[in-house]
């Protein structure tokens, strides 16, 4: 039957194309050539290209994509199929790989369809013909290595097939500008990914060329069994190079450098493979926790500038570096090298921090001071002498102020312990063997330098202000819950800063026979003394019950994390990187916290300067409060855990005397928002100015216009009105009463003028009774005055 063209009832531009029975309206426009001879030679070498299995691109190059779809659809459906399996399998029996844009690239000469350009219905509908061939080539031919097949609804994301796996590829940032070129790049790529995991090999260099998800999605996707072998091997490499693991720190170094510390870096990845992931480097973190604080003994090694310290506390690998490489002569580093193996073996660990600080810094001087300081051996007395002027001239801390005397004194203790050690330790053969290298010092000249007085010369940490404490109370709010909870425990408890960061989660208890909450708190610091004197190891410390409701609340929202990082501490974190790894909420952090609100909201104390708050200070406040209400020696020193009764003794006459000496009238205006008058104040002596203090905390003193200031020389009070009475010390405070006691009496004054002048009264101005309501008058009008200002 021969093929039928004619025109369309009032649709210029179109025309009807009628074969065998079946018509189809084109578009005449956009055909090449209006020679119907032409049209119809063309229209049977579509047919007759379809049936070979050959190219399309001359049919389309003449009738245009749009008109050769609806053509091929109106005549040759059946023979869609077949041909574009045929062409599938060609392409992978070629190229190795298969695609939707390889597919139109091949068949019409086209880069795309060009299906969301002009809602193409041919071409949507090709498509899904395409990727249905696509997946089933896929299944098939298992083995095959990679077939790609283009989603219909995502134009840059690709699913990769390989012996049946199927994974999606994003070909975004590709080094090649088709799609055909990417695709024969990922061939090629993705054999290479195999051999680097397989041979243990990083893949950065891949990454950078892939990106990242696609890197995990191959990984995964292809090579799931290899993969994990390899970052277990990966991860072995951490502990064999004395390096603590973290999750993000194995990802940086094998996959990707850039990464951050957070799964949303990796979208697409399976729950199960994270989770996975989490439980390798979980268990290579458990063996690090037993390794290496095992291995410190052999780092310490003098071919070694540079150490690294570990140490366990519980759940917790901590690490501290020890950098010797700054010392120039070898002795001096091999003498100080030996000194510190010594002290970390005695001492703990952060005793043998501050000990390098200390002997470093005095090298370090030693070096400005003395020219050629090649052994210790060769310091002298005067050399001792110099360092210690440099030290008190010259010497600045990181904030930029001179060295205090104690810091000088502790160099120069220290200074003499390394050069003692050295004497002592060349009579001892060891590995760093001392006897070769080291010179023996005939005199330690330290020692003859004293520090005396060094109580009276240091800086005492200083008590929270109340106007401080006010304000902080104010603005606590805007942080965190857990920062607001551990600020309110040391203010309320006066704990030590280790002793809040390592509370465990089970510490909270409530004594039901004298009902009261409290915590049971590891001593820490006073540990070792409190076993020689066969004390517990916890002690117990009350706890408010506003307190106690709030630390019940947080630790059971925070059950949940604990449980999945195995945690015994209460106040815990997400670590730096993901997976396995947590922290403790450092205490310092906190006060990073407060001193960003101390800045932001601009609180200051007394004298207008910003508050520089430390842990210390709120231990401080607590005594000060202790104190300041009555508490006995023996009382502070079991509320501060102080080991020795002489510790608290040094701190309760700083405390007694500086709370004492605040205690003028000034203070007592302030504190409870009352005026104490010169002639009030002269009738306390200092010790019982401090019980005054405690009688206004306690209310005993309080009376309907303020406090009483009556001293127990005078007796017992007698009077009946407090408001002209001597003793009174009023405040702000209570002005409104003063004002109502005003208008009232005032009210009463010329109610009473009215009376006289009504009944013809002129001198009742000399009537007591009009003499005592116009002085009380007076006195109401200058108390509101007073306290007004």
């Amino acid at each position: 039957m021969a093929l039928m063209i004619s025109c369309v009832k009032g649709r210029i531009g179109l025309k009807r194309v009628e074969y065998r029975g079946i018509e189809v309206i084109i578009n005449w426009n956009k055909i090449k050539s209006v020679d119907v001879k032409k049209v119809e030679f063309n229209f049977y070498k579509l047919l007759e290209c379809l049936n070979k299995g050959e190219s399309l691109k001359e049919v389309v190059n003449f009738f245009k994509i749009g008109n050769t779809l609806k053509l091929i659809f109106a005549f040759a459906s059946l023979l869609m199929d077949e041909y574009f399996d045929e062409i599938i399998k060609k392409q992978i029996k070629e190229m190795n790989t298969s695609s939707i844009d390889l597919i139109t690239q091949e068949v019409f000469g086209l880069s795309k369809l060009g299906i969301r350009e002009n809602n193409n219905k041919p071409a949507i509908e090709l498509e899904k013909i395409m990727e249905r061939l696509l997946c089933a080539n896929a299944s098939e031919n298992v083995d095959s290595k990679h077939i790609y097949v283009c989603l219909s609804n995502k134009v840059s994301e690709y699913y990769i097939s390989n012996q049946g796996t199927v994974v999606p590829i994003i070909l975004i940032n590709f080094p090649h500008k088709d799609v055909a070129n990417n695709i024969k790049f990922l061939v090629m790529t993705i054999p290479a990914i195999e051999k680097k995991i397989l041979n243990f090999e990083g893949l950065t260099e891949q990454t950078q060329v892939l990106g990242r998800t696609n890197i995990f999605n191959i990984l995964f996707g292809f090579f799931k069994h290899e993969t994990f072998k390899y970052f277990e091997y990966c991860a072995s490499l951490f502990t064999e190079q004395r390096r603590r693991i973290t999750l993000v720190k194995l990802i940086k170094e094998t996959i990707d450098p850039s990464v951050k510390g957070s799964w949303q870096s990796f979208k697409g990845i399976e729950e199960d493979i994270k989770a996975r992931l989490e439980n390798l480097v979980n268990n290579e973190y458990d063996k690090q926790l037993k390794i290496l604080p095992l291995t410190n003994n052999s780092h310490m090694e003098r071919s070694n500038l540079i150490w690294k310290y570990y140490w366990r506390e519980n759940h917790i690998l901590s690490s501290v570096y020890f950098d010797f490489s700054f010392i120039k002569y070898k002795k001096i580093r091999e003498g100080f090298m030996a000194f510190m193996k010594n002290s970390l073996l005695i001492n703990n660990v952060p005793n043998a921090r501050h000990k390098f600080f200390t002997v470093a810094t005095g090298i370090r001087g030693l070096e400005l001071v003395k020219t050629n300081f090649t052994d210790f051996s060769e310091i002298q007395k005067s050399d001792v002498r110099l360092l210690k002027i440099h030290l008190e001239t010259s010497y600045k801390t990181k904030s930029g102020k001179n060295a205090s005397i104690s810091f000088i004194s502790k160099i120069f203790t220290h200074m003499s312990q390394l050069i003692d050690f050295i004497k002592a330790y060349n009579t001892e053969q060891n590995e760093f063997n001392p006897i070769k290298v080291l010179n023996v010092p005939q005199h330690n000249y330290f020692d003859d330098f004293k520090f005396t007085n060094l109580n009276n010369m240091k800086n005492n940490t200083k008590f929270i202000p109340e106007v401080v404490m006010e304000a902080l109370n104010k603005y606590k709010y805007e942080m965190s819950d857990t920062y607001r909870l551990i600020f309110d425990i040391f203010n309320s408890t006066g704990l030590r800063a280790k002793e809040v960061s390592l509370l465990e989660y089970d510490a909270l208890k409530y004594d039901t026979k004298n009902e009261m909450w409290y915590m049971l708190v590891k001593n820490y610091k006073t540990e070792k003394s409190k076993v020689k004197k066969g004390l517990e190891e916890k002690r117990i410390v009350p706890i408010p019950n506003q307190l106690a409701q709030r630390i019940n609340k947080y630790q059971e929202e925070t059950q949940k994390f604990r449980d999945e990082v195995k945690s015994i501490y209460l106040f815990i974190k997400k670590a730096k990187g993901f997976g396995h790894n947590y922290g403790i909420v450092n205490p310092s952090d906190v006060m990073k916290a407060m001193k960003t609100l101390i800045k932001n909201k601009n609180i200051m104390d007394d004298n207008g300067d910003l508050w520089n708050i430390t842990t210390r200070q709120s231990r401080k406040t607590f005594a000060v409060n202790l104190v300041s209400n009555g508490a006995s020696m023996e009382e502070v020193s079991t509320a501060l855990d102080h080991a020795w009764l002489e510790t608290t003794a040094l701190f309760y006459t700083e405390v007694d005397k500086m709370r004492v000496a605040d205690m003028n009238s000034e203070f007592f205006q302030k504190k409870f928002e009352v005026q104490l008058t010169d002639e009030q104040w002269s009738k306390f002596s200092e010790k019982e100015r401090k019980q005054l203090y405690i009688d206004f905390c306690l209310g005993t003193r309080t009376v309907e216009l303020g406090q009483c200031s009556l001293h127990i020389s005078e007796g017992v009070c007698n009077k009946i009105e407090c408001a002209t009475c001597s003793n009174l010390c009023t405040g702000r405070d209570y002005i409104d009463k003063w004002e109502e006691m005003f208008r009232d009496q005032s009210n009463q004054l010329n109610s009473l003028k009215t009376f006289y002048e009504k009944n013809h009264i002129t001198d009742y101005s000399e009537y007591v009774e009009y003499k005592r309501m116009k002085y009380l008058s007076e006195v109401y009008r200058e108390v509101i005055k007073n306290i007004s200002l």
